[in-house]
């Protein structure tokens, strides 16, 4: 399987003028197999895997390539993915589809679009930068409220931490949307 055509594939999601100057970040996030604690949080990687299925339908992928994919374990970029594909479903006019616009929101939300691309190639960061902060959101070291994760909130009654991400995503958008 070539992993680039998939990566594409997860791009062509996402696309935006953001995508083209934050190529070595996703790349970080299409890298790092997604973990998860909490119950239930186990479905949002099934939502990222279900992304792959879109891809073999829409991309004429072999059943052996296929199979190859699906013994990869769910990357994070797939996860992101698969919330912003929720949130669309959940928020959006039944006439438009905003994926990217939900992608890049979360993106901005951990605080990964400080990492361009120019300043990678300048030396201003590097993997372990990013990979920090992908820790933080799997490992749930962010604040009370997700302040450090995908759905930073100004009031809630329940720890963030303690909730699992689709609560989370629910919450956010009655929050910021509702």
């Amino acid at each position: 399987m070539n992993e680039y055509r998939y990566f594409d594939y997860l791009l062509s999601l996402v696309d935006s003028p953001d995508v083209y100057n934050h190529r070595v970040m996703l790349g970080i996030l299409f890298g790092t197999d997604f973990r998860w604690s909490i119950h239930n949080d186990d479905n949002r990687a099934s939502d990222g895997l279900e992304i792959r299925y879109n891809f073999e339908q829409e991309c004429d992928v072999s059943s052996a390539e296929m199979q190859e994919l699906l013994n990869v374990p769910c990357s994070v970029m797939e996860v992101v993915c698969g919330l912003a594909i929720r949130m669309d479903e959940t928020m959006r006019d039944p006439m438009e589809h905003h994926v990217n616009r939900w992608f890049w929101e979360l993106m901005g939300n951990l605080n990964l679009l400080v990492f361009t691309d120019e300043d990678f190639e300048k030396g201003l960061w590097n993997v372990r930068d990013v990979g920090k902060i992908l820790d933080i959101f799997m490992d749930r070291t962010y604040d009370e409220l997700g302040h450090g994760g995908l759905f930073p909130r100004n009031f809630c009654d329940k720890n963030q931490k303690e909730v699992e991400l689709y609560g989370q995503m629910n919450g956010y958008l009655m929050e910021k949307y509702c």
